[in-house]
């Protein structure tokens, strides 16, 4: 048996599926799934794993005939959509999870996070434009949480594919393609930065007391008391923001207690401390008082992906990352023969592609329901089944 295989096989070796229900429907040359179960349980023998619940999923645009040709062609006007998902990460999974990876502090994990809900996520692909199959993926919410607290929230996410020519060589297709995010929002709220903190307090330096983040709007401050030979009480304001294609963390205000500024050469030292920490980070750099992140740098080479920063801030508790089209690949959206709406080939100029427009065809796309599809392209739309019942 190949080590790898191996290892994974110490996490998990057991798929134990509750009562799967598959609805079938046929219009003309075109079928629809729908998929239901209450429960699918990833796990070890000893114990408990990953626990998929309330599963529901709609496919839709599926050929009912054996593809002629390129078979990603033939599944033009396909659409997969996962209405409704909650992933529980149980309790037993982040023992063998650290053992995994060889990290001790992910036997934590559990304290932090337990499951994540996916509502409304989609993949289609579209008719056609010139040799290139348009395909856009989308998702209303996921949530990271512990029990009902939120964690991490990222929403409003649509992501296209551009330049995708299906071929015999697949590889080099996608590799010609790019991603495009059109819309993206991320938030991590403060409560559970606070519970990170106290979670791993014991990996604190103990010269340092009372280490504590705190966020208002526009700012995070961390403070904490030092003691070596005297006790002193300091402060560190942060201010977040966009530079370019980069995020930027400014340290903004080093103050001791009574709101004296901080000596210079404590100052340094604290930097010279995150410097040090950081410099094996290639996406991070440091340069004077502003701490420089470059995600890009992290992607692989080999991946086109387009995207970018619009918004890095704290808004009220939570710390706010929003992602969106760079400008010359944004579009609009035109009228099709049909009367909806399609995306173009090619970005259009943006005198026509407003941010306003822009969000309110991002907007239309996520909240519109299902169409009815026409019997010569796609299934009909399967009525609502009885529940499934474990």
């Amino acid at each position: 048996m190949p080590a790898d295989l191996g290892r994974v096989l110490n996490l998990i070796n057991r798929l134990v599926l509750e009562r799967l229900q598959i609805d079938l429907a046929a219009t003309g040359d075109r079928a629809e799934v729908r998929l239901q179960a209450p429960a699918l349980h990833v796990r070890h023998e000893q114990g408990e794993g990953l626990l998929f619940e309330d599963v529901l999923a709609h496919l839709t645009g599926l050929p009912t005939a054996p593809p002629r040709g390129n078979p990603i062609e033939a599944l033009t006007g396909f659409q997969a959509r996962l209405n409704t998902l909650t992933l529980r990460l149980m309790p037993e999974l982040w023992t063998r999870l650290a053992s995994f990876l060889g990290q001790s502090l992910a036997a934590r994990g559990g304290r932090l996070v337990d499951r994540v809900v996916v509502q409304e996520a989609t993949l289609g692909l579209g008719q056609k434009l010139g040799l290139a199959v348009p395909i856009r993926a989308a998702m209303q919410s996921k949530q990271v949480r512990l029990g009902e607290l939120e964690c991490v929230r990222v929403e409003d996410v649509s992501v296209r594919l551009d330049d995708f020519v299906p071929g015999k060589d697949m590889k080099a297709a996608v590799e010609a393609a790019t991603v495009v995010v059109e819309s993206m929002k991320v938030r991590v709220f403060g409560s559970f930065l606070t519970r990170a903190i106290d979670t791993m307090r014991d990996q604190i330096p103990s010269l340092v007391e009372n280490f504590a983040l705190s966020l208002s709007p526009g700012r995070l401050t961390i403070s904490g008391t030092v003691r070596k030979i005297l006790a002193f009480n300091f402060a560190v304001d942060l201010r977040f923001g966009v530079s370019g294609q980069e995020l930027m963390v400014q340290f903004e205000r080093f103050s001791l207690a009574g709101g004296l500024s901080m000596p210079g050469w404590l100052r340094s030292q604290i930097l010279g401390v995150a410097n040090k920490k950081l410099a094996r980070e290639k996406a991070v750099r440091i340069v004077d008082d502003v701490i420089y992140i470059n995600p890009r740098k992290r992607i692989p080479p080999k991946l086109k992906v387009a995207f970018d920063f619009s918004k890095f801030t704290v808004e009220g508790n939570d710390i706010l990352l929003e992602l969106v089209a760079p400008p010359d690949r944004r579009q609009a959206p035109v009228p099709s023969q049909d009367g909806e709406t399609s995306l173009p080939a090619q970005p259009v100029d943006q005198a026509a592609a407003t941010p306003q427009a822009s969000q309110e065809v991002a907007a239309s796309e996520q909240s519109a329901p299902m169409s009815e599809p026409s019997s010569s392209s796609s299934a009909r739309i399967l009525p609502p089944g009885p529940p499934v019942r474990g």
